[in-house]
């Protein structure tokens, strides 16, 4: 029996009989190669590999849950040595990792909640690079008028969607209608802590940024604008527009 070199579906041989049975047979391993999902329900806490006998390995996404909360711990999902693209996908909810990985090589690490499209050489399986993470830009935008107080808690942003802040917040804009007196320095914090700052030079309407590095908050966090202690007597009608990219994973 002849198969291909890489998934290892039948050929039809010279004379075969009864073609269509092997044809059929392609076509559907052609079918969950290209847009087949394998939904696995964790029964126990362990491994767990696909099941070529059903031909479970075929699927292009490979969605692993946990519905009856069984593992206690991170585990592996065993693929067959074969050369393929997959959607690892866990969505288990049980805060566990899974590692994807072949029989007989090395794997990749998908935590619990996440959904990554994956490579297997047919002896490892490495992520491919650079189709991870796509980004859309959005802007968080708020205006502040008048003069502000004291530390004054200018805006609270509860997060619903991955959102990254690049370093020294590039792109983003904040103006002043009434220039200040003073340096002006807000202070932008994730959870209560600070990540960035906002700095208004005596006389200036535009402000400067500082962000030592990119800044990722996750649904659940929240976001916060605090004035300085001590606030600048006029600066005054402020326009806030930070950009920042909504990440899909």
């Amino acid at each position: 029996m002849t198969t291909t070199t890489n998934l290892g579906m039948i050929l039809m041989e010279t004379g075969q009989l009864d073609k269509e049975v092997v044809l059929n047979d392609a076509l559907g391993i052609l079918d969950s190669v290209l847009a087949g999902t394998l939904t696995h329900n964790m029964t126990a806490n362990s491994d767990y590999t696909l099941n070529t006998a059903t031909d479970e390995q075929y699927n292009l996404a490979l969605k692993i849950t946990d519905t009856s909360v069984y593992l206690t711990a991170n585990k592996n999902i065993i693929l067959p040595d074969n050369q393929q693209l997959h959607i690892a996908w866990n969505s288990m909810g049980n805060g566990y990792s899974l590692v994807f990985k072949t029989l007989s090589g090395t794997g990749v690490t998908i935590a619990d909640g996440e959904k990554k499209l994956i490579f297997s050489d047919g002896t490892n399986i490495q992520f491919i690079a650079g189709l991870q993470t796509l980004e859309y830009p959005v802007d968080i935008f708020y205006f502040e008028p008048g003069v502000t107080t004291n530390s004054q808690l200018v805006f609270v942003y509860p997060i619903t969607r991955q959102t990254e802040f690049p370093v020294d917040l590039s792109g983003s804009q904040v103006i002043a209608n009434t220039a200040a007196t003073a340096s002006t320095v807000f202070s932008l914090k994730k959870n209560g802590t600070q990540f960035a700052t906002i700095t208004f030079a005596a006389s200036g309407t535009v402000a400067t940024f500082v962000a030592a590095s990119s800044t990722t908050l996750s649904p659940g966090d929240y976001l916060t604008l605090v004035a300085p202690a001590s606030a600048d007597a006029s600066l005054a009608d402020i326009g806030f527009t930070f950009k920042v990219s909504n990440l899909a994973v």
